[in-house]
């Protein structure tokens, strides 16, 4: 998983992560953060499962400032939660703030929560959820994962993950 969303970074700056996306970029058409940007963003990432049976539901969430500091709650159903602090690179932070632009994550749709198949809809229930947000001096934005994100939104969740939680719950 990490690999993955670690290639995707890779590519993706190089305008090939998306090729749409890397096209606008090429032809600078995709806002790119400013500094401004970067000493005041604050990105969140929620995941919640919701499994069927009820000791399978989690929630985990994350912050990340501007200063590298992370915060992360866990709470697993039925167990103490817990809180992780911790400090990240400034590195890091500019790399997570340039993936959210670079996916151009300020016209995603607010929620995904069905899927077409064919010309049908789909709805679904009892699936995880993911809340990811992001903002800045000017522009704040959240976005509701269900079912049926873009694969550009599912790999900025993996690499927030690879970046942040893996991490966090390790030490």
């Amino acid at each position: 998983l990490c690999s993955v969303a670690k290639g995707w970074n890779e590519s993706a700056k190089v305008g090939q992560g998306g090729k749409l996306v890397g096209i606008k970029r090429v032809l600078g058409l995709v806002a790119s953060p400013t500094e401004q940007d970067y000493q005041s963003a604050v990105m969140t990432y929620e995941y919640r499962s919701e499994g069927i049976f009820i000791d399978q539901h989690r929630t985990t969430s994350l912050s990340i400032h501007s200063d590298g500091t992370v915060t992360i709650d866990d709470a697993p159903h039925g167990l103490p939660a817990r809180r992780l602090l911790y400090k990240m690179s400034q590195q890091q932070v500019r790399e997570l703030v340039d993936a959210f632009y670079r996916i151009e994550y300020f016209s995603l749709d607010e929620a995904y929560e069905t899927k077409r198949v064919g010309l049908s809809v789909s709805h679904v229930s009892d699936i995880d959820t993911v809340i990811t947000s992001i903002s800045t001096h000017s522009r704040e934005k959240r976005v509701r994962i269900y079912w049926g994100a873009p694969h550009e939104l599912s790999d900025l969740e993996k690499l927030i993950a690879c970046t942040v939680l893996e991490p966090g719950l390790r030490d």
